[in-house]
């Protein structure tokens, strides 16, 4: 019986080893897969960064060059809106912000007390009368080169708002004179002008055979 409990555990521990070397095989290619997939992963997930990144990049380049869009356009929309110049070197320019278009020419700078006068003559573009223009005025000495100084410049500039009782028939010149107080002739090298649309009114053109009759009564 000893003999054959010899055998018995024998016979055993050879079945024993061939499984337990087969399940060391079978974790070394599970651990294998694992590894494989995980480096896949990885790979994708770089992937996926590396695309991110670059669409952040396009982006970014984007939004920069939309933004130099809308800077412009809003410069091009100002400059449309108002003029400036120096009336001391500018004598023709154009008032224009697309409801309302004017020709003008400056025919003289005189002092008054504490101040200018700068006469000029206005002319109508449009096909119809217009009336009551009032104008938005800013007025100074000139405007400096230097970005640095630009803020204590502005600082020191004068500006109202004015109304008036003006009409412009189409391609009629007419004479006005803009009263600026706070600076001579001399330094008053700086003019800004826009249009003031909150009396102006476009009126009708009366028809040319209702003037003739009214010309024979």
């Amino acid at each position: 019986m000893p003999c054959n409990n010899k055998y018995i555990n024998l016979l055993a521990m050879s079945l024993i080893l061939p499984l337990a070397g087969c399940d060391y095989i079978e974790s070394i290619k599970s651990s294998d897969s694992l590894n494989q997939q995980q480096t896949q992963q990885l790979a994708q997930q770089k992937a996926r960064i590396d695309l991110l990144e670059k669409q952040i990049v396009a982006l970014s380049n984007g939004t920069k060059a939309l933004a130099g869009v809308v800077g412009d356009l809003k410069k091009q929309q100002e400059a449309f809106v108002f003029t400036e110049f120096n009336p001391q070197q500018t004598k023709y320019f154009i008032l224009n912000n697309g409801a309302v278009g004017l020709a003008a020419r400056v025919t003289a700078i005189d002092p008054v007390d504490n101040g200018s006068v700068v006469k000029m003559s206005l002319v109508n573009l449009l096909s119809v009368p217009v009336s009551n223009i009032g104008f938005h005025v800013t007025w100074g000495n000139e405007k400096p080169l230097d970005q640095k100084a630009l803020a204590k410049w502005q600082q020191l500039l004068f500006s109202t708002a004015m109304d008036s009782s003006l009409k412009l028939l189409p391609g009629q010149w007419q004479d006005i004179n803009l009263t600026l107080k706070g600076v001579s002739p001399n330094n008053l090298k700086y003019l800004k002008m826009a249009i003031n649309m909150d009396n102006l009114q476009f009126d009708t053109l009366q028809p040319a055979t209702g003037q003739q009759k009214k010309a024979k009564k």
